[in-house]
Formats: C-alpha cells, sequence, structure tokens
C-alpha cells in the first residue's frame, strides 16, 4: 500500500527547550517528519528530559516503547491477566505460567 511506503523521514533535535515558567527542567525535542508514497505528511514532537544528541537514536527508542506498549495491552487485554479466578498463591502461579505460556505461543504464531 503506498499509504505505508516511508519515501522520507527528516529529524531534528532541539536542544534546552522551556515550555513554562513553571517547568525548570530543560527539555530537549526530537521533531520527526515523515512523507509517505501516497502524499500523506506526519509530524511528530518527542520531549524528553535528557540532553539528547543525535535524534535518530531517540526516534528508534520511541518505536521500542510503541512495541512495548502493544505486548503490556495484550497481555492486560486479551490474556486476562488482570483477573484471576483463584485466591490461593500456587493456583495464581500456575495462571500466571499458562497465560506466559499462551502469550508466547501467541508471539511466535503472529512473527511466523
Amino acid at each position: 500500500m503506498p499509504e505505508q511506503i516511508l519515501v522520507k523521514r527528516k529529524l531534528a533535535a532541539i536542544g534546552v527547550f522551556s515550555s513554562y515558567y513553571s517547568c525548570t527542567v530543560p527539555l530537549s525535542v526530537v521533531a520527526t517528519h515523515e512523507h509517505s508514497a501516497d502524499g500523506h505528511e506526519n509530524t511528530l514532537l518527542l520531549i524528553d528530559t535528557k540532553d539528547v544528541q543525535d535524534p535518530t537514536g531517540a526516534h528508534q527508542q520511541y518505536h521500542l516503547r510503541e512495541a512495548a506498549e502493544e505486548k503490556d495491552c495484550q497481555l492486560k487485554c486479551f490474556c486476562n491477566i488482570t483477573h484471576f479466578n483463584s485466591r490461593t498463591f500456587p493456583m495464581v502461579v500456575n495462571q500466571i505460567v499458562f497465560i506466559m505460556i499462551n502469550y508466547n505461543l501467541l508471539q511466535l504464531f503472529l512473527l511466523r
């Protein structure tokens, strides 16, 4: 699909940025501007409290965060790890082990 094909990505780091007077911590901003094959443009601003020298590294770390949040959502919503049927410790451990086995098999299936 043309809308998913990335044609060009521009990255820029803006250091020592302050958003408002009550925030005394200096912020770094990484601006990302992407162009897709269908002409769609997407702008993303990432704000961090550490001094960002390499905007590419900060952009890649953000995508790791997206993947971690997606997996956390899968565990909570789809594997039902937030609800335990039993109150005894061995049964809770068994349920967690079976949920993790289920999750790992699902991830292997999705990667295949």
